[in-house]
């Protein structure tokens, strides 16, 4: 299960004039960048104290979004439905440790399927901040 869903391609941008959301999107899109990045070294962790440590930067993750400042009513929308996500992937990882600890066969197939919901929920917003960032 991987928050990334598309690939994350939104690319700083170099706009030259005064669209105010140059340098909102700029400073929103570099912190979902680095999270990615960080969390890329993360994917993959099979035991239940693994999962957990991936849930614990996924919390990180919404202390830096919290953290970015912005103005514009679009902008903050997309950053609270993104931190939503991430705050929902990390209490499905402790779900899915826990349940991997205890055997819940029931749980770890509900873990699977919020995973699956997600992912495709993270590729439909990253496709939007995209469109809104890319000014399309």
């Amino acid at each position: 299960m991987r928050l990334r869903g598309a690939p994350l391609c939104l690319l700083l941008l170099l706009a030259i004039g005064c669209d105010p959301r140059v340098e909102e999107c700029n400073g929103l899109v570099r912190v979902i960048n680095k999270a990615q990045d960080d969390l890329d070294g993360l994917h993959g962790q099979a035991d239940a104290s693994g999962i957990r440590k991936f849930a614990e930067e996924l919390d990180v993750v919404v202390e830096k979004l919290d953290a970015v400042a912005l103005k514009l009513a679009d902008l903050r929308g997309f950053r609270d439905r993104y931190r939503t996500l991430i705050v929902d992937y990390s209490k499905d990882l402790r779900s899915l440790a826990d349940a991997q600890e205890s055997g819940d066969v029931a749980k770890l197939q509900a873990t699977a399927t919020d995973g699956n919901r997600i992912e495709k929920d993270s590729t439909e917003l990253i496709a939007a901040i995209n469109t809104y960032c890319g000014g399309k």
